[in-house]
């Protein structure tokens, strides 16, 4: 998933550079490939933690994951061990989030 924030925030940067909107296939496509690995970490996820998934929380982490995934973080996981894998989804979306930009601005600066 950081490759691809990368790469998303390179492509984005170009694009920014060269005063052009983004083209929307590939937003569409980027978005695809997120929601399908974020789906994919969900699913081995709740296997190793013995967590069984339902429909619901299935459309939740998709259509409202900033909400999602923290709700599925806090009843998958064991009592004291809650805190810790909110700490680590924290430092993930910061990773993700730096990340990105760094790749947006990099390309920019050269371009």
């Amino acid at each position: 998933m950081l490759v691809l924030s990368f790469i998303s925030g390179t492509v984005s940067g170009y694009y920014d550079s060269i005063n052009v909107t983004e083209t929307t296939w590939f937003d569409i496509a980027s978005t695809i490939l997120f929601l399908f690995l974020m789906l994919t970490w969900y699913h081995i996820d709740s296997n190793e933690h013995g967590y069984k998934r339902n429909m619901w929380l299935n459309v939740f982490i998709v259509g409202f994951g900033i909400f999602g995934i923290p709700y599925y973080i806090v009843r998958s996981r064991a009592r004291g061990k809650k805190l810790a894998a909110m700490g680590w989804l924290l430092l993930f979306t910061l990773l993700f989030m730096g990340v990105n930009f760094a790749g947006e601005y990099l390309t920019a600066a050269v371009f």
